[in-house]
This record gives structure tokens, C-alpha cells and sequence, in this order.
């Protein structure tokens, strides 16, 4: 099924593009030749020379501009309508990220410091318990206290990224 907005749509470009020619803007060397040809031809007084090729550069810019214009609108609506994001969203968006990046690592950095404490707490607790329950030679309590302090590493980095996935949300 053929789409009518998409076939008016075709048109007023194609005629957009090709009454294109007439919206160039006229230099003031061919502004003049047009009017002395048409002094030549009788069709404009010597006096009005000057003011006509005034006004037909100013009008040729003005007609360029609306080309230009029409041009920037429609290529603007085309990128939209394929959802192509802007230079704006971009810079918007940038800048959203920028102020996140701060908050996030404070989050992440004041969850690590939590977890680390947490662990260590828990870590010196059972450290506790077994030395008062089993009284060992300085050797013994050694290893066991180096032994522990690998799982309360595991575990503080294990909240840390608990609270880094929840801070991210």
C-alpha cells in the first residue's frame, strides 16, 4: 500500500529541488549586465540602474536563504523521523553523564568503605571467638588470623559490587 503523505512528501521536494536554480544568489557583476540589457532594450531607465541592481541582489539573497532554509528544515525532519540523535541531545546527554560520573563513583567509594568495614568487623569477631576458645601457640594464631583475612577481602568485594550494581540503577 502506497503511503500518500510519503509521495506528497517526494513531490514538494523534487520541486523544491528543481525550482532550486532560481534561488542562487546573483553577484553584482551579473546584476549589472542584466540591467544594462535591459537598458539596451528600453526596458529600464539609466537613473533606476543602481536601485535595480539593489534590489535584485537583496531579493536573489532572500530567495537563496528561504532555499537554504527549506533545505535545513527538511533534512532535519528526515533525520528525525529516522531517530538519529542531534548534536544538542548529544551535548545534553553528555552532560547528564558527566554530572553521574561524580555521584557514581561517591556511591561506589562510600560502598566500599562500608563493606570493607563490615567485613573487617565480622573477620575480627570470629578471629576472636577461636582464640578464646582454643588456646594455640602464637604460630597457630598467626596462620589462622592470616588465613581469615583472605575470605573478609572476598566477601568486601563481593558488597562492593553488590552496592556498585545498586548505586548504577
Amino acid at each position: 500500500m502506497v503511503d500518500m503523505a510519503d509521495v506528497r512528501q517526494r513531490l514538494e521536494w523534487g520541486n523544491l529541488l528543481e525550482s532550486g536554480r532560481d534561488f542562487t544568489v546573483v553577484t553584482q557583476r551579473e546584476a549589472q549586465k542584466r540591467a544594462k540589457a535591459l537598458v539596451k532594450e528600453g526596458r529600464l531607465a539609466q537613473e533606476r540602474v543602481q536601485t535595480y541592481v539593489e534590489d535584485l541582489i537583496s531579493s536573489s539573497r532572500g530567495r537563496a536563504q528561504a532555499f537554504a532554509d527549506a533545505v535545513q528544515k527538511e533534512v532535519e525532519r528526515q533525520i528525525k523521523s529516522l531517530g538519529v540523535a542531534t548534536r544538542g541531545e548529544l551535548r545534553r546527554l553528555e552532560k547528564r553523564i558527566g554530572r553521574a560520573g561524580p555521584a557514581k563513583k561517591k556511591a561506589t567509594k562510600k560502598a566500599t568503605k562500608k563493606a570493607t568495614k563490615k567485613a573487617t568487623k565480622k573477620s575480627a569477631k570470629k578471629r576472636a571467638a577461636k582464640k578464646s576458645a582454643k588456646k594455640s601457640t602464637a604460630k597457630k594464631s598467626a596462620k589462622k588470623s592470616t588465613a581469615k583475612k583472605r575470605p573478609a577481602k572476598k566477601a568486601a568485594k563481593r558488597t562492593v559490587k553488590k552496592a556498585a550494581g545498586a548505586a548504577s540503577s
